[in-house]
């Protein structure tokens, strides 16, 4: 039988060719190019941004830059008890492409379901009503469905630097960091995918909506 410090050893050098072999896989891994011709555009695209906050400036921020993409529509989940704060707030923002609907109860879940139904494009994108967008970033995740087979498209994700940062937003950013690299390093590897984090992700629309 082998010995504690013989499994300790097989189980370090497996942990280290593990990081190794990831860490190449992470360093190769290069994103689905654009392409010259694409048959997606972002008119093709609707957002849906489940939310029971609707107030602060950061929600109005994360409004302007998914604008910014210029999607065909965006739908806002609310509460019904916000429903007026929410529909006042985006009347604010002065755009034809945002709607509020709402439910009884705060559940993100049932606020995702609600929305669903309501989506008439090819593509669905979930965003959290905390994030900030990039202005190219539906370009790069509707390149990836130009190929039939693939159904969702996660998305590189990073914490915004704090004014005041403390070692909690930096614990934050490093899990944030460490997801990108273990997601790409065995996307790349294997096609596989742990998670596709719904702080913004896609999946084809008639999927979702497959009864």
């Amino acid at each position: 039988m082998p010995s504690y410090t013989q499994a300790f050893i097989a189980l370090w050098l497996y942990h280290y060719l593990r990081l190794i072999v990831n860490c190449v896989s992470h360093w190769t891994f290069e994103p689905i190019p654009l392409p010259e011709e694409p048959t997606l555009t972002s008119k093709d695209v609707t957002i849906i941004i489940p939310t029971i906050d609707g107030e602060s400036s950061d929600f109005k921020q994360t409004l302007r830059t998914c604008l910014s993409t210029d999607p065909s529509e965006i739908i806002l989940v609310t509460i019904d008890a916000h429903l007026k704060r929410l529909m006042s707030v985006a009347a604010s923002i002065h755009s034809s492409q945002i709607r509020v609907i709402s439910i009884a109860h705060a559940n993100k879940r049932r606020q995702v379901c609600r929305a669903l139904p309501e989506v008439l494009t090819k593509i669905t994108m979930f965003a959290d009503d905390d994030v900030i967008w990039p202005p190219k970033i539906l370009d790069w995740v509707l390149a990836a469905f130009e190929k039939p087979d693939i159904g969702g498209v996660g998305t590189c994700q990073r914490l915004l630097r704090a004014t005041h940062p403390n070692i909690w937003g930096f614990l934050a950013a490093l899990y944030l960091e460490r997801r990108n690299f273990e997601i790409s390093a065995t996307t790349h590897l294997d096609g596989g995918v742990s998670c596709l984090s719904g702080r913004t992700v896609a999946y084809r629309t008639l999927i979702l909506q497959d009864p």
